[in-house]
C-alpha cells in the first residue's frame, strides 16, 4: 500500500493551514514528521488518515475520500495527541474497540478480537491494566492505551500524533523500540514529533514543515541539518555527536 499526498492544500475557515504539500511514505519504514507548534502536523496526519476532506490524498494511485469508511479503517490506524476520557469502560473494551473494522455488524468481538486486543496490549505494557477504568487513568497511561487500540487494529500503515506525549522515559525507550520492530515487520509508520533527536536517531524519513509547507524531506542526516532546523524553529541550533556517533541537536549557545 503506497499512501501519498499531491499538491495537498487545505484550508480550515479562512486560514491556509496546508500549503502545496508532496509527500510519499516509504513502505516498511518510519516517518517522522518534525515542526513549531501550528506547522499544520496535526491537519497534515488527520488528511492522511481521512479525517478531514482532502482530494490530494491517495492509496496506491485512488483517491482515498473515494474509498468506503471501512476499508480505510483496515488500511490504517490513528492515534490521537488528545483524547478526552468520558466512559469509564475498562482498559481492555477499549482496546477491543481497535477491532471495529474487521468485526460483522451481524455479530460481536469473537475469540480472534480479543486475542488481538491481548496480544496488543502485551506489546505495549498494559496488561496490567486491563480491569482497569480509563477515566481513573493517568494522560501516559492513556496514551498507551490509545496506541494498544491502534495496534489491535492489525492496520498496514500507523498515523501517530506525538505518540510520546506524557510518556516517561522508560515507555518512550519501549515505544522507540516497538515501532522499530513493526517498521521491520512491514508496517508503515508516519508520526510526529516535537524532538528532532527521534528523527536523527531511528526514523527512515525526516519530514520539515513550516508554515503548512515542506521545506524538506529525505533521509534524517540530509534533511535535519542544524542549519535546516535552526530555520525550521527559530533559533540557533547545532548538532552534537555522541560516542555512538548518534546526533543529538541541541541550542548553540549550550557549550
Amino acid at each position: 500500500m503506497k499512501l501519498e499526498a499531491r499538491d495537498l492544500s487545505l484550508r480550515l475557515g479562512e486560514r491556509l493551514v496546508l500549503d502545496q504539500v508532496s509527500l510519499g511514505l516509504p513502505t516498511g519504514a518510519i516517518t517522522t514528521l518534525l515542526g513549531p507548534n501550528g506547522a499544520g502536523k496535526t491537519t497534515l496526519l488527520k488528511a492522511f488518515a481521512g479525517l478531514l476532506p482532502a482530494s490530494g490524498v491517495l492509496v496506491d494511485g485512488v483517491a482515498l475520500a473515494a474509498l468506503p469508511t471501512r476499508r480505510r479503517a483496515q488500511m490504517m490506524a490513528y492515534l490521537p495527541q488528545f483524547h478526552r476520557a468520558v466512559f469509564a469502560y475498562p482498559v481492555a473494551e477499549v482496546v477491543l474497540m481497535g477491532r471495529w473494522p474487521h468485526r460483522s455488524i451481524w455479530r460481536g468481538y469473537g475469540p480472534s478480537d480479543r486475542l488481538a486486543a491481548a496480544r496488543a496490549m502485551e506489546m505495549v505494557g498494559i496488561t496490567a491494566l486491563a480491569e482497569r477504568p480509563y477515566t481513573q487513568l493517568s494522560g501516559g497511561e492513556r496514551q498507551l492505551v490509545l496506541l494498544a487500540r491502534a495496534l489491535a487494529q492489525e492496520a498496514a500503515l500507523l498515523i501517530l500524533d506525538e505518540p510520546e506525549s506524557g510518556l516517561d522515559f522508560g515507555h518512550r525507550q519501549r515505544l522507540t523500540a516497538l515501532l522499530r520492530q513493526l517498521a521491520a515487520s512491514g508496517r508503515t509508520v508516519l508520526m510526529s514529533s516535537h524532538f528532532p533527536d527521534d528523527a536523527l536517531g531511528w526514523a527512515d524519513q525526516a519530514v520539515l514543515l513550516k508554515a503548512g509547507r515542506v521545506l524538506a524531506a529525505g533521509p534524517p542526516a540530509e534533511v535535519a541539518t542544524a542549519a535546516r532546523l535552526s530555520e525550521l524553529y527559530g533559533m540557533a541550533l547545532r548538532l552534537e555527536h555522541t560516542r555512538g556517533g548518534r546526533a543529538l541537536c541541541v541550542p548553540a549557545a549550550i557549550s
